[in-house]
């Protein structure tokens, strides 16, 4: 198989001063997502969604383990809380995120990115002004100013409204169709289940379950929801 992404045994603990012992945020954690597929990443709060991501992105360090990232991939990423430059409007903000990448666009152009989003209207204003679902917005356009082959989002639809969830599912569905590789983290369950090919589960930083959505509902009960799915593997009840 042609993978993105290659995860071997990742462990990591954190040292929580106040118990004076270590925390362990994942424990032998081991998947692969093909190249080419949507895969939603799903746990309970504190399961070790996050920190996975961030040591797939260099930004932590695992305390043991591997992982492997196809080489020369170009990667986008949003994190479940960016922080922008309050004072840039919205152009000047994305004009920036495309200097990084030596990447030139006119004013109309950077436009037609928001545009994509319903909120060119807001393009002109400063970033301080913007609502969270905005924000979401703006930040899925600078994950994807460089084309990326691999998209890498912490919670992108959380705390949005259904407009804001609709527009970032349809971009996300045409990125996909494009050929990108998504692996998002997200505790909307239904998401996962309607447009995902595949799921990987976690539990207090553990693997519980990796498998083609369709498959997974197809092993269990036809009226099983992946919700329903989710709470029994959490329980071990399968």
């Amino acid at each position: 198989m042609n993978h993105a992404i290659r995860v071997n045994e990742l462990t990591k603990s954190f040292y929580s001063p106040f118990l004076r012992k270590k925390n362990l945020a994942l424990n032998q954690l081991s998947f692969e997502v093909e190249k080419g597929k949507m895969v939603g990443f799903l746990g309970a709060n504190g399961a070790g969604k996050t920190t996975t991501l961030k040591i797939l992105l260099n930004l932590i360090k695992a305390d043991s383990g591997s992982f492997e990232i196809v080489d020369k991939t170009k990667i986008g990423f949003l994190p479940e809380r960016p922080y922008f430059y309050d004072y840039l409007t919205g152009i000047e903000f994305i004009d920036f995120c495309l200097k990084i990448f030596n990447i030139k666009k006119t004013e109309s152009e950077i436009l037609e990115l928001f545009s994509k989003f319903n909120i060119q209207n807001a393009a002109k204003m400063q970033l301080r002004q913007y609502s969270k679902g905005m924000l979401q917005r703006v930040g899925l356009i600078q994950a994807t100013v460089n084309n990326p082959e691999l998209l890498i989002l912490d919670e992108p639809m959380s705390g949005l409204d259904p407009d804001g969830r609709s527009a970032i599912i349809n971009f996300m569905q045409q990125i996909h169709k494009a050929g990108a590789t998504l692996f998002f983290s997200t505790h909307l369950i239904s998401d996962i289940e309607k447009y995902c090919d595949e799921v990987v589960i976690i539990d207090k930083g553990k693997l519980i379950a990796h498998d083609k959505v369709k498959t997974l509902l197809e092993k269990h009960k036809s009226n099983s929801s992946l919700e329903e799915i989710f709470l029994k593997l959490k329980r071990g009840d399968v």
